[in-house]
């Protein structure tokens, strides 16, 4: 059976955090304190929370995604998943009732916005979606956020508030792009090590999306600057990684990426 979700969510979306007794799993592109801190007050500290979203530093700096948010549910030792190309919203309640809507886990979106979607508790298409839900989770591309990563972001946060001369306008989630625009040394001010080079390699190639091949065809300049790296193309992967789970390099699959930052 399903339920037509036609006006704000958020009573029943709380209501159905409250009843809950072992798990709800959370999967939205963008997240607000508040509505975290309401899902952890209605609900017990034995219950698993998890939620999927989508990293990026422009989201994260503009007020798109909560900073805030994402250390909560790190403090209850949720796992905390990176799926860039995410735009679903799903929310699974102890694995028998889950709502597939349009709302975002914002004010706007649970209390004001014109939002539509489907209650079900039908368990076989939970399980379904469950599954779905899992697969998201483990897919190749993405990376589960620890609470290290938080720490970096929110440094660079920090950092970017501090250069940031005009006020942000944040009144629409649907207006954030992925892309941050930076003071041309921020990211130089910001990163050390292989981080730093491999940023100012990204900037060389002067194109927004790149490849592995792009590093292969460079590998001469990795070894110069790690002549005792055995295996650099191995460490430029880890590398990317790391910038991609702190939201500055988006995993685009096929060995192919895209720089989510530009320089002012």
């Amino acid at each position: 059976m399903y339920e037509l979700i036609r006006k704000p969510f958020y009573d029943k979306f709380m209501e159905l955090c409250s009843n809950s007794t072992s798990s709800i799993k959370l999967c939205s592109p963008f997240v607000k304190t508040n509505i975290i801190e309401e899902v952890i007050e209605n609900t017990n500290n034995n219950i698993n929370l998890s939620l999927i979203t989508n990293i990026n530093l422009n989201s994260l700096c503009k007020g798109g995604l909560d900073l805030a948010a994402l250390e909560l549910l790190a403090n209850r030792k949720a796992p905390i998943i990176n799926s860039q190309k995410l735009h679903a919203k799903i929310y699974i309640f102890d694995n028998k009732k889950c709502a597939l809507t349009s709302a975002n886990l914002t004010n706007s979106g649970l209390k004001t916005n014109v939002e539509y979607g489907i209650l079900v508790d039908d368990i076989n298409q939970i399980n379904t979606i469950i599954k779905d839900y899992n697969s998201i989770s483990k897919y190749g591309l993405n990376g589960e956020i620890k609470k290290e990563q938080l720490e970096r972001i929110r440094k660079l946060i920090d950092a970017f508030n501090q250069q940031s001369t005009s006020p942000v306008d944040t009144s629409s989630e649907n207006l954030l792009s992925d892309i941050i625009s930076v003071n041309n040394s921020f990211l130089d001010d910001h990163f050390t090590g292989w981080q730093k080079f491999l940023i100012n390699i990204i900037e060389d190639f002067n194109k927004d999306v790149f490849s592995t091949k792009d590093f292969k065809n460079i590998e001469y300049k990795l070894l110069n600057y790690a002549p005792k790296s055995k295996t650099p193309l191995r460490t430029v992967n880890r590398v990317l990684q790391e910038l991609r789970d702190v939201g500055l390099i988006k995993f685009l699959g096929n060995g192919k990426y895209r720089k989510l930052w530009q320089n002012l």
